[in-house]
């Protein structure tokens, strides 16, 4: 009996780790497999190091899927990581204060093409009674790709005239 309680615990506990592991890589195998990889042999003092490594590894095949954007795309893709979470166009259109929301909402559905974000209708905000259920929020297809945007996110200081890192 014991057994099988310890059994159910195991089962429940790797469903969650594989199914955070599915949402952080958005399913995609080579991702899984490199998180995987660079996370078997890590520590408790090492997995920032091993983060770092992935992250590092990721570099050349995220490099080149926003170097094929549009700059309007990427400048988008920048704009989400900036806001952190899900966004809806006419708050992306708001945040970016250089274009309608006509205009993004047309380039976001042209990065979900792409597989680079994902939408969903807008979840009823609890502090206010009015919902417009025509509101889409997008968000970021795979956490990994977001982490690595962040991780290299930098944005121009124009009292020095350099590039510097967001984090």
């Amino acid at each position: 009996r014991e057994l099988g309680k310890m059994s159910k615990n195991i089962k429940r506990t790797s469903d969650a780790l594989y199914g955070g592991l599915y949402e952080f890589t958005g399913g995609v195998p080579r991702y899984i497999w490199m998180t995987l990889k660079s996370l078997e042999s890590a520590t408790e003092t090492s997995i920032e190091r091993s983060f770092k490594k992935l992250l590092d590894d990721v570099t050349p095949m995220f490099q080149e899927r926003v170097n094929d954007l549009s700059p309007t795309q990427q400048y988008l893709v920048e704009a989400m990581v900036l806001v952190s979470g899900e966004v809806t166009a006419t708050g992306l259109a708001t945040f970016v204060n250089t274009m309608s929301s006509t205009e993004v909402s047309s380039n976001l559905n042209k990065l979900q093409q792409l597989g680079i974000v994902s939408s969903r209708q807008k979840k009823p905000d609890p502090m206010t009674v009015k919902v417009d259920n025509r509101e889409v929020a997008y968000f970021f297809s795979e956490d990994l790709f977001w982490y690595w945007m962040q991780s290299n996110l930098q944005i121009f200081d124009t009292k020095t005239g350099m590039r510097l890192p967001v984090l």
